[in-house]
């Protein structure tokens, strides 16, 4: 098995800088708090690593406290966890300077417990500065590294000290680093803003990294240069830049040997299976745990319609009313799981492509295929001709409901539009999976063929016309949903997924692949488009 961790950090070089200085200032007696900030899988915890590291290497005491989600957690947790943890290795004499604070300390931590820790009055401030106090005398000469990790969970009082803190660390030989998700409101992301305003506290925030990072965190993984340009791609289109998602999807399709190592490099086969990585599957089957089975069925539902949905099929489909369908996706976007669309009314979308899949991979076979046949009938139902994306949405959901007859016959009309558009990868890729699922006596399949064959031609033509040259090819075609990722083509996956999005039309898809001639009349197939071109070309001669 090949390691799959990066060995090195790629893409925050800056971050990087900033908190070794910040420690070596520390080390001088210049104090400061910094709040790392970032959405879970960004790296966050990699660059705590690091710092920790460093400030071992040079001799600097490190202690770590951490907040729990949904744990019944005393108060203070996370600041007792990381004291107890300093208190061992220091002997009570040297903690002579506290023994004005010790009866408010003593309350929180058992080692310096005295007589009078029952009847003091619990205090705040005098708390707050019991603990500056007592980060000191731990620092000793070398200084010292408090981490407290995920403070979007931590309980109010601990925010309280650690706001305290800051506020006097300034020549204190003590770096406090919090890490904090900015995808989880609350007191403790308000902290973490609120830090950028005072003097001697900053906040770092970091984000997803481009395609470069991503080939960079490949190469380093994986130990070579030579990575195919297909992997690259499609982990690059999977992990949508998060170092967490990037080591876990390779470990993923090394697993299931997608990717291997043969004599002569490193070799990909796009997996026939969505691959999702279990520690991120687990990650959203617990969220969704805590909203209860109205929204984790309706959540089910709208991962059946794909990664960008639209919210006007659940009620139907899901079995519920719209104001129950309203308040899970409402309830679904507190827990970061989906997001509405930009611009499009209506529709939302899967914050991560690994969501849907998650929740996909987790149906029935049987119940999946089901949700898909019934989401087909209201489609075809709500939007006679299918227009727009409707008719690949279509396609896809006849293809996961096992109707492969339809789906041929879909994908065909689809690939037919984007041929008229001039799309030709779109309607290439349309055409390749019609012809998988068209059976040999089918007079769709002769329709396939001759389409495939006349692409390149038909294609030249289209161009030459400029009457269907509206939106470039390389965004053209009437199945892409707007704000979805794509790139030259539509990735049609099937029931047992694969490479690529589902990609589901907003409610007033743009017709980009639509010709002039056929502006104002809805066009059920590619024909009307053709036939208006040979219309105006007999005018011109």
């Amino acid at each position: 098995m090949v390691p799959t961790l990066c060995p090195v950090i790629v893409g925050r070089d800056s971050e990087r800088a900033k908190l070794r200085a910040m420690l070596q200032a520390a080390a001088h007696g210049r104090g400061a708090t910094v709040a790392l900030l970032g959405e879970a899988g960004v790296g966050k915890t990699r660059l705590v690593r690091e710092l920790t590291e460093r400030a071992q290497a040079a001799g600097m005491p490190v202690l770590v406290g951490r907040a729990v989600e949904g744990a019944p957690c005393p108060a203070l947790h996370p600041l007792v966890e990381a004291l107890l943890a300093g208190l061992r290795s220091r002997p009570l004499s040297d903690l002579a300077d506290l023994a004005s604070f010790r009866p408010a300390l003593g309350r929180l931590l058992p080692p310096l417990r005295t007589e009078q820790s029952g009847l003091v009055e619990e205090s705040m401030p005098v708390l707050s500065e019991g603990v500056l106090r007592l980060l000191r005398a731990l620092a000793g000469r070398s200084g010292l590294l408090l981490i407290c990790e995920d403070m979007q969970w931590a309980d109010v009082e601990t925010l309280a000290v650690l706001e305290y803190l800051a506020a006097q660390l300034r020549d204190e030989p003590v770096l406090i680093v919090i890490t904090v998700r900015r995808e989880t409101a609350g007191q403790g992301l308000d902290l973490a803003h609120g830090l950028q305003a005072r003097a001697g506290a900053s906040a770092i925030e970091l984000d997803r990294l481009d395609e470069a990072g991503v080939a960079g965190m490949v190469r380093a993984c994986l130990d070579s240069h030579a990575i195919p340009e297909d992997v690259l791609s499609w982990l690059s289109e999977r992990a949508e830049g998060l170092p967490f998602l990037v080591e876990e999807l390779l470990a993923s399709a090394i697993t299931s040997e997608a990717l291997r190592r043969d004599p002569g490099g490193w070799s990909f086969s796009s997996p026939t299976r969505p691959v999702v990585p279990v520690g991120f599957a687990d990650s959203v089957h617990r969220r969704l745990a805590t909203a209860g089975d109205a929204t984790d069925w309706v959540m089910r539902c709208a991962a059946v319609l794909g990664r960008v949905f639209d919210a006007r099929l659940l009620p139907e489909l899901a079995g519920q009313s719209r104001d129950a369908v309203a308040a899970s996706l409402r309830r679904a976007a507190e827990l970061q799981l989906v997001t509405r669309h930009d611009g499009v009314h209506g529709t939302h979308r899967f914050r991560h492509a690994l969501t849907y899949e998650a929740l996909l991979a987790d149906l029935p076979g049987y119940q999946r295929s089901e949700l898909a046949g019934t989401a087909l009938k209201i489609v075809e139902e709500a939007w006679p001709g299918l227009p727009d994306g409707w008719c690949m949405l279509a396609a896809q959901l006849a293809e996961q409901a096992d109707d492969h007859s339809r789906a041929a016959a879909l994908l065909l009309e689809s690939g037919s539009r984007a041929l008229a558009s001039g799309a030709l990868s779109t309607a290439q890729h349309a055409l390749e999976q019609a012809r998988g699922h068209a059976t040999t006596d089918e007079p769709t399949l002769a329709r396939i063929e001759q389409l495939l064959l006349r692409g390149p031609r038909a294609g030249r033509t289209v161009g030459a016309g400029r009457r269907c040259r509206r939106t470039p090819a390389r965004r053209a075609g009437p199945d892409r949903c707007p704000g979805s990722r794509t790139r030259g083509r539509t990735a049609v996956t099937g029931a047992g997924g694969g490479t690529g999005h589902r990609l589901g039309p907003g409610p007033r898809a743009p017709r980009t692949g639509a010709c002039r001639h056929s502006r104002g009349r809805r066009r059920d197939s590619a024909g009307g488009c053709v036939r208006g071109r040979r219309r105006d070309r007999s005018r011109q001669r």
